[in-house]
């Protein structure tokens, strides 16, 4: 029996990123909130562009392509603390590369924002989400041209960040030694998260060359990468591994 996004508990925000009707309003430019809360603004609208979509993988499952052309934004629904996971797909073929694509801020540098970032290095495809403080967390490796599966959480409790890739392997970071909680915070003082902004300047020059294929993106209050909450959360990864064809 699959497990679904809202069988985790504390769903608070999710988006599909397919013209599917469940999950796209075209009248509204908007993906629409999955976990019940689109009447309250939770959905994912279309700040400047086109969106595009395709299909990937073995089961030929639809995405919105992120290459800068396209730039989104939606509520940021763990501002103080919380839980997130997407469904991506890198394309870096060579090269070194850095791509803002999540933006939890308004600042005009990039680093200045709480943030997630699509990098190749070294010949390694990573994801690296970074609070607003020092504390981040980095995945990898993923491959170019192959769909992944990153979640993360940052908790107030333990002062931690805390990531994996498949529900079972877990990296936990050395706790901020702060005496306070913005070490974790993701909120970065905008109303909104700015999403495909990958320069995060607000250009829409598109980069024909690296981007990102998005499919999904789900978020949770507090930490569901422990305890009884993890076992629910890596259930639900196997069920997208089947939904996509990773398995």
């Amino acid at each position: 029996m699959a497990t679904y996004a809202w069988d985790v508990p504390g769903y608070v925000q999710g988006h599909r990123f397919s013209q599917d009707a469940k999950y796209w309003d075209p009248v509204t430019s908007r993906f629409r909130d999955q976990a019940g809360y689109d009447h309250f603004g939770n959905g994912c609208e279309v700040a400047v562009g086109t969106p595009a979509f395709s299909v990937h993988g073995l089961n030929n499952r639809e995405g919105l392509l992120l290459n800068n052309s396209c730039h989104l934004r939606f509520k940021p629904s763990i501002p103080w603390e919380g839980s997130g996971l997407f469904v991506f797909k890198p394309t870096i073929p060579a090269g070194t590369v850095s791509q803002y694509h999540w933006l939890w801020g308004d600042a005009a540098t990039e680093g200045s924002n709480p943030r997630i970032i699509l990098v190749r290095g070294s010949g390694i495809i990573s994801i690296t989400v970074a609070a607003i403080g020092t504390l981040s967390q980095v995945l990898q490796p993923y491959t170019s041209g192959v769909i992944g599966i990153a979640a993360f959480s940052t908790s107030q409790e333990t002062r931690s960040m805390y990531s994996t890739k498949d529900g079972v392997t877990v990296t936990s970071e050395t706790a901020a030694p702060a005496s306070h909680g913005n070490a974790m915070v993701m909120g970065g003082g905008s109303t909104h998260v700015r999403l495909g902004d990958i320069i995060g300047d607000g250009t829409t020059t598109p980069n024909v060359t690296d981007y990102m294929h998005l499919f999904e993106q789900h978020y949770w209050k507090g930490n569901v990468l422990v305890g009884s909450s993890l076992t629910k959360l890596a259930s639900f990864i196997t069920s997208l591994k089947e939904y996509y064809g990773l398995v």
